[in-house]
């Protein structure tokens, strides 16, 4: 892994929450992947309020097979533990309701026991004014917590290591492979993701089916696996041939493990993860959207470069 990429994309661009970073790292990116022979597309979609950005490298009329990342991420989880199920967006969704959203009832209880606990010690118009611009200053922070959320700083497994590992592996292809692959980076990777429900669409208006590998938090871990969906445990069995470890598991995707995450939107996918395994047997990942994601383990992105570049070279 080259260490100057992934400095790059893990502190120079290693927050990409704002329209602002993120389009500064679309920039980057797309002189970096130039530099190695690929060309671009941007894909842009809109959903209610919500805009995503996704970034293309390679032409998809010839693509068999698309490396996928999510490239933005995720808010700062204000509490001492965060647990993040990669190949299982129903029991990250239910996992993180109280680290979402306690901090912001404790921020509103503290609000009105301010406004009530106060009446007796305003004296003049001067506090009153003072409390009443605390009191507002809070209410604007609960609205931007609800609505929007407050940047993570720290994103080495989710996803910046991914975005790295992408990057080895379009550097490893020849002429020839790199016609027949493209690299989707894809944005909005929160609940109904629609950065991957935008890049499903172009890919049906392209008439368009192609194997769609997702790198997503394998750069911490014991535990190297490869998640599938119905049409693709083939696929996943011949990646899981090019790791180099003997007992690389591989996992069906039911319905509800692939809800509120990218794999939802694709027919034909894996997803390849990393992490630890809780006392239920899933594969989970500690820290992230906190400041404690800043430590990745290279061997798991190495074996995960060697993995896909193996799989698209066969």
């Amino acid at each position: 892994m080259d260490q100057n990429i992934f400095k790059k994309y893990s502190e120079t661009y290693g927050t990409r929450f704002t329209n602002k970073q993120k389009a500064a790292f679309r920039k980057a990116l797309i002189e970096d992947f130039k530099a190695i022979g690929y060309s671009h597309t941007i894909i842009t979609g809109k959903k209610n309020l919500s805009r995503a950005v996704n970034l293309q490298f390679g032409n998809m009329k010839h693509a068999k097979n698309v490396v996928c990342v999510p490239y933005d991420t995720p808010q700062h989880i204000f509490w001492w533990k965060s647990e993040y199920y990669p190949l299982d967006g129903m029991t990250t969704s239910n996992k993180n309701l109280i680290p979402q959203f306690a901090p912001i009832v404790l921020l509103y209880m503290l609000l009105l026991a301010l406004i009530y606990g106060s009446e007796g010690f305003i004296k003049d118009a001067l506090g009153a004014n003072l409390l009443f611009m605390l009191v507002s200053a809070l209410i604007i922070l609960l609205f931007y917590l609800m609505l929007h959320g407050a940047a993570n700083r720290k994103n080495y497994v989710r996803n910046s290591a991914s975005i790295v590992a992408a990057y080895e592996i379009a550097k490893s292809l020849n002429k020839d492979e790199q016609r027949t692959t493209a690299f989707l980076f894809i944005d909005r990777n929160k609940t109904r993701h629609l950065g991957a429900h935008i890049a499903a669409e172009d890919f049906l208006k392209q008439s368009r089916n192609p194997n769609v590998i997702l790198l997503n938090c394998f750069a911490l871990g014991s535990q190297l696996q490869i998640g599938y969906t119905a049409q693709n445990k083939k696929a996943a069995l011949e990646l899981s041939k090019h790791s180099g470890k003997e007992k690389l598991k591989t996992i069906a995707l039911s319905d509800s493990m692939r809800t509120s995450t990218a794999m939802e939107h694709f027919a034909k996918a894996v997803e390849i993860a990393g992490g630890e395994i809780d006392d239920k047997g899933r594969l989970y990942v500690n820290n992230t959207a906190t400041g404690r994601d800043c430590v990745i383990e290279e061997a798991n992105i190495d074996c995960v470069i060697r993995m896909v570049s193996g799989y698209l070279k066969k």
